[in-house]
């Protein structure tokens, strides 16, 4: 029979995988495998051990979950739209605009890594405007 620690936090705003990897490298008891078996139906995440965790252990589990609370996904994907709306010409154009504009300007390897860096900008504001809990995990 195993135990459930239940730990109240903002299910959304974390990166579930890397959270469940933390807390499994504190080397508790656990008795959950995949990360699925961390959520509880409250909304809170669910660490089943199988025997009692001492002050110390619930503190340490308490501390990995609020440390990825912290971070403020709301501003990462509000820095997201910065991002992308400051990506120079073509990010607001029309795909015809854009498209128009890369055949007449995209003539060698020089101006091809311009473009190219541009579009990995993009990808990464669309990354962390999309799933703000990706960037540096």
């Amino acid at each position: 029979m195993s135990i459930r620690n239940r730990f109240a936090t903002a299910l959304e705003q974390i990166n579930l995988e890397q959270l469940v990897g933390e807390i499994q490298a504190l080397g508790l008891p656990l008795a959950i495998e995949g990360v699925a078996d961390y959520l509880d139906l409250d909304g809170e995440i669910a660490v089943d051990t199988e025997s009692e965790l001492s002050p110390e252990q619930i503190s340490a589990v308490q501390a990995i979950i609020d440390a990825h609370v912290a971070v403020d996904y709301a501003q990462r994907q509000i820095d997201a739209d910065a991002a992308a709306a400051n990506i120079p010409n073509w990010a607001t154009w029309s795909e015809d605009q854009a498209l128009t504009w890369f055949d007449a300007n995209v003539v060698d390897l020089a101006s091809a890594r311009t473009v190219l860096r541009a579009v990995v900008q993009m990808v990464l504001a669309m990354r962390n405007k999309l799933w703000p809990g990706l960037e540096g995990s």
